[in-house]
């Protein structure tokens, strides 16, 4: 599960790195980034962020894959609204400490200056849309399902492979030191 996580948080980092051009809102979800992964690093995540909010903003997030798998540019304005409600939902919903405030600070400067987020302005857009190479994407697997068709129909090879999968990311004691180890034949004796 944690795995899962991780590859779709990285997907999404991947997704805006190409999708979002402008200078503000780049400035914004490098701040949003660096705010959540300094909280996973000292293991606050859940402290400084409020999670009910994730199926909401996972929903915008499948849509947006969506329209960007179709690649058709009249869905601009939707891709806009989508990046915008993102957005909204990570500062004033999931946000909790002091560098909320800063995002919607920075954010208000973009607006303030006769324009909105995502929106940009004929000769200096803020999101790259339609994206540059289709192709691109597909090979990210960003927009592909046949992850899916791989998973094993019978249910006692998914539990095997539950299980295994599990185990690469348990907490496990180091072993001790080679000097301390006792051999097979003192082993051997001690359990005689």
């Amino acid at each position: 599960m944690k795995c899962a996580v991780i590859e779709c948080y990285e997907s999404f980092k991947h997704v805006l790195k190409i999708l979002v051009v402008g200078d503000i809102e780049n400035r914004i979800i490098g701040l949003i980034i660096k705010e959540i992964e300094s909280n996973v690093s000292r293991h606050r995540l859940l402290a400084n962020f409020r999670m009910g909010c994730l199926a909401a903003f996972c929903g915008k997030f499948v849509e947006l894959v969506e329209i960007l798998k179709e690649s058709n540019p009249s869905k601009r304005d939707t891709v806009v609204l989508l990046l915008q409600d993102m957005l909204e939902v990570v500062t004033r919903d999931m946000m909790v400490n002091e560098n909320r405030t800063e995002l919607i600070d920075l954010g208000r400067s973009g607006k303030d200056s006769g324009r909105q987020l995502f929106v940009g302005t004929t000769t200096r857009p803020a999101i790259m849309f339609p994206p540059p190479a289709k192709a691109h994407w597909e090979e990210e697997r960003l927009l592909s399902k046949e992850f899916a068709e791989d998973v094993p129909t019978n249910l006692e090879a998914r539990r095997r492979i539950a299980f295994f999968a599990n185990s690469l990311f348990m907490d496990m004691p180091h072993p001790p030191r080679v000097r301390k180890m006792l051999s097979f034949s003192v082993m051997t004796a001690i359990l005689q």
